[in-house]
């Protein structure tokens, strides 16, 4: 570790923990591999890159001269709102279910829990409309690994191919590629374990379409 550590190691975890990210989340949300890259940056082991440091800047709502230690002033000229209610307006605190409690029909009593989520960073236009599917098994793990969360925006209707969380006959939910023919309902798993099949529904089986699946968050091993 270094002995002296340059401003901008100091200004990132500050800045990290006055969002309320763990290291883990904010690699995440700025697409790291490593769940370390956070923690070298911190410790003033490693810098992050240009275009790491302008995610920074948006998501902490800073600019990137105070973020590496050229300036005292966090964003001059600035007439919005104060931070606080910066942070109530970009931040939407996103419900999260699991497959057994998607049976409720997304009911407000059903959630697990919240996930802060950046509304301008993911390009959230309407935020109420997402939700967060907790993922507990591998039938869909060439996408997305077991105890991440897929971000679904609500919609009631997919088109062949797509990613979509459905409801089985008001018993079971699951996250599968859709496809529509004919009378037949087709839900395939992605995934790298055989014993996940094709499962193919007639009209006599409900098949509702909760949402489609629009991006993940997971934390890097």
């Amino acid at each position: 570790m270094n002995e002296h550590k340059p401003i901008i190691s100091s200004r990132i975890k500050s800045l990290r923990k006055e969002y309320g990210y763990t290291q883990e989340q904010l690699a995440s949300i700025l697409g790291l591999n490593a769940k370390s890259s956070i923690a070298n940056y911190e410790n003033g082991a490693n810098s992050p890159s240009d275009e790491i440091k302008k995610k920074m800047s948006e998501l902490f709502d800073c600019t990137i001269d105070y973020l590496i230690g050229l300036s005292d002033i966090r964003k001059p000229n600035s007439t919005s709102l104060p931070l606080h209610s910066q942070m109530q307006e970009q931040y939407y605190m996103c419900p999260v279910y699991s497959t057994a409690t998607l049976t409720c029909n997304l009911a407000d009593a059903c959630i697990e829990g919240r996930i802060p989520v950046n509304s301008t960073l993911f390009n959230l236009v309407c935020p109420e409309e997402y939700f967060f599917l907790h993922i507990t098994e591998e039938s869909m793990n060439k996408l997305i690994k077991s105890g991440s969360y897929a971000l679904i925006h609500r919609q009631d209707k997919v088109e062949n191919g797509e990613i979509a969380v459905l409801l089985i006959n008001q018993t079971e939910s699951t996250l599968k590629r859709f496809t529509k023919k004919g009378d037949l309902t087709i839900l395939e798993p992605l995934s790298n374990n055989d014993d996940f099949q094709l499962q193919i529904y007639d009209k006599t089986t409900s098949i509702q379409v909760l949402g489609k699946y629009v991006g993940k968050f997971e934390l890097n091993d």
